[in-house]
């Protein structure tokens, strides 16, 4: 079978994006073409200010030069219009008498500056501002004109393109009315909103090219839009709701002496929206507090406080800089140090963050200086394992794969150290990392022991307990004089101060207790929803034999009260309208913290796919006691969710997954033997 053929109309950054993300996840699939009415190939719309103002030039402001389009096979037709589709046929023909057929379509022709319908509007001198075309004008009519007049407060691209009403044209998986024809960016209009700005668009472009190369992937579903006015000695920022009405309440801070106007707006209690103008530097706290629609008490402190203070000094590791590309404080920080970048363009050539709007450049190059200053380039973490070498974790795991080490004794005689048998803090790390690297690698971590006997929880998955089995636990406390059993907070019975015979008379599994693992799924047990604690026990019996870097908490609840607390587990899942919502990161006891938002499942059978592949990468990537909170701050949620989120890779995890799970029970049933 031939490649099939895919026509996108229009060569602006929305569409372009769209095909580079379809030639990532399938570049030998299609036969690609491109139609742009410009000359030009693909170049970054919002800084034709930057080029106006004569920072830039066309060059600068390019994002794919024909080589690219060449050596990816693209067509290109510059200079050429698009002026008819036909449907029925399947063909796009352009102003030059060419007729291109196609499969796939994608019509991503963007915008037109709206010119009012008033006389004179079609004099000499009167100019749109949309293209290169339209900047070269304006710098030849002011080598001619002393005086200018801007009609239209709006930031550059927010204007609709006229005729929007008659498009109509798209889902959340950004599908027209038409069979294969696909619209995305300025164009198009999904659930009533159009969209101006970069981010969304891109966002747009995944989905769709997701959607187009046959991967699963979240319909989109909107986004929060913010714009950032580029003009040197006027600060302006906004974002999300800006209007009150009747569902809306609002906080407003004004220094006239300053120069300072501040409004936030909330709904439900919940951040919905900002205005910031002569003070912008915490624009992007704000913008985290409006997507993650965090509560008024916790946004007050960012909402008053000043701009004196560094904002990426208080940024967290997994907090978004660039918007537009989504990418992390942390992820620009880990560039940083491998790449060895010291200015902007550096970190927008490596990581493309600032490479669209150019909103986030101050915050880039305040986060250079702040990295220089606090020596960023040496690793968080970079310190020895322990006193008893000068290796770091990183070098331990590097050198017992490089030198195929298979025990804790090998690793400290063949790496150095100081004391012949390591100490509390290096054995059990190195002993973690050869399970990981070797699962063939056997354990030999005793149960936890008290008065002489030891303390054994017997395995009921998913808080789910049998008659028989209740029966069995009954005799054995009789039958061995135990005082008492205690019903642990993770729904299951503990038995404490019993010798290793017991286990024969109870005839069931025993729970790990004193081990790194997965602990009890504690489920909601007021729901009449069976699947919970079908998922329940089927990912306890598929996580039981796993050794984690910390012990790791999982709930999952149905019911609205949500009885079992899902948002302060490391892992919680909780039945919501659109599906069921994964958490991340939570954390109970003192200093307790609910976790972020992670995904939206349909189904619990996928939530759990998500899970195990959370796991398997959490396993693979963290450090040996890093809880999965500390994991989420150090690695980047986006991240995380980018991994887990692509079929392949959340496929391979899981199959690494699955082939451990095998290793381990092949390993504890020769044990036993």
């Amino acid at each position: 079978m031939g490649k099939r053929r895919l026509i996108l109309i229009g060569n602006g950054m929305a569409g372009v994006r769209t095909i580079e993300e379809i030639v990532k996840h399938a570049g030998d699939a299609y036969q690609i073409a491109v139609i742009g009415r410009e000359p030009h190939p693909n170049y970054n719309r919002m800084l034709l200010s930057s080029v106006l103002q004569g920072d830039a030039s066309l060059k600068d402001i390019t994002l794919n030069s024909r080589t690219w389009y060449e050596e990816h096979g693209i067509a290109l037709y510059t200079g050429e219009t698009a002026v008819k589709i036909d449907t029925d046929r399947r063909t796009v023909s352009t102003d030059k008498n060419r007729e291109i057929a196609y499969d796939k379509l994608i019509i991503a022709t963007g915008s037109s500056p709206f010119i009012l319908p008033v006389p004179g509007a079609d004099k000499e001198g009167v100019y749109g501002f949309r293209t290169i075309e339209d900047c070269r004008a304006f710098i030849d009519a002011a080598g001619r004109y002393r005086k200018a007049a801007v009609i239209g407060g709006g930031i550059l691209g927010l204007e609709a393109a006229k005729g929007l009403v008659n498009l109509g044209i798209v889902n959340g998986y950004m599908e027209t009315n038409v069979p294969d024809v696909y619209a995305v960016g300025e164009c198009a209009e999904h659930n009533g909103v159009v969209y101006g700005l970069i981010k969304p668009l891109y966002e747009q472009g995944q989905v769709l090219a997701r959607h187009i190369c046959g991967l699963e992937c979240e319909p989109y579903r909107g986004a929060v839009q913010s714009a950032t006015l580029k003009i040197a000695g006027i600060d302006l920022f906004s974002a999300g709701k800006i209007k009150d009405d009747d569902t809306t309440t609002a906080i407003r801070l004004i220094d006239e002496s300053a120069g300072i106007y501040k409004k936030a707006v909330f709904q439900a209690d919940q951040m919905a929206g900002v205005i910031l103008y002569g003070d912008t530097k915490n624009k992007q706290k704000l913008l985290e507090s409006i997507v993650k629609q965090r509560d008024i008490t916790v946004v007050k402190k960012t909402f008053f406080q000043s701009g004196g203070e560094s904002t990426v000094s208080s940024m967290l590791l997994d907090e978004t800089i660039c918007q537009c590309h989504a990418v992390s404080k942390g992820a620009i920080i880990e560039a940083v140090k491998l790449h060895d970048l010291k200015t902007a363009e550096d970190v927008k050539r490596c990581t493309k963050a600032s490479g669209s709007c150019g909103g986030c450049r101050p915050l880039i190059e305040e986060l250079l200086i702040h990295a220089a200053e606090h020596e960023y380039e040496k690793p968080a973490g970079a310190q020895a394992m322990c006193s008893c070498t000068s290796l770091t974790e990183d070098e331990v795991v590097e050198q017992i794969q490089m030198r195929q080490l298979s025990s804790v004794q090998d690793v400290i005689s063949q790496l150095g150290w100081k004391t012949g048998s390591g100490c509390s803090v290096c054995a059990p790390a190195i002993h973690y990392y050869l399970r990981m690297i070797r699962p063939g690698v056997t354990a030999a971590e005793p149960l936890l022991h008290e008065d002489g006997g030891c303390t054994i929880v017997p395995q009921t998955y998913g808080g789910l307990i049998k008659a028989d089995e209740l029966r069995r636990i009954a005799d054995a406390i009789e039958k061995y004089g135990i005082p008492h059993a205690v019903l642990t907070p993770g729904q299951r019975l503990k038995i404490p101060g019993i010798g290793q015979s017991v286990k024969e008379n109870l005839q069931m599994p025993i729970c790990a207790v004193h081990k790194h693992t997965v602990g009890p799924i504690k489920t909601c047990a007021c729901t009449n929803l069976d699947c919970v604690q079908v998922i329940a026990v089927e990912l306890e019996k598929e996580t039981e034999t796993l050794i984690m870097p910390a012990r790791t908490s999982i709930a999952i609840s149905a019911c609205t009260d949500d009885c079992v607390y899902c948002t302060v587990h490391d892992i919680g899942v909780l039945k919501a309208g659109r599906g069921w919502e994964l958490y991340a990161g939570g954390r109970g006891g003192q200093n307790a913290r609910a976790g972020e938002l992670f995904s939206v499942a349909e189904t619990l059978k996928k939530a759990g796919e998500y899970i195990k592949g959370f796991l398997q990468y959490y396993r693979e990537t963290a450090n040996y006691l890093e809880g999965v909170g500390q994991w989420i701050n150090r690695a980047g949620i986006i991240h995380i969710r980018e991994v887990l989120f692509d079929n392949d890779l959340r496929g391979q995890l899981l199959e690494r997954l699955e082939k451990e799970q095998r290793l381990l029970v092949k390993e504890t049933i020769k044990g036993l033997m």
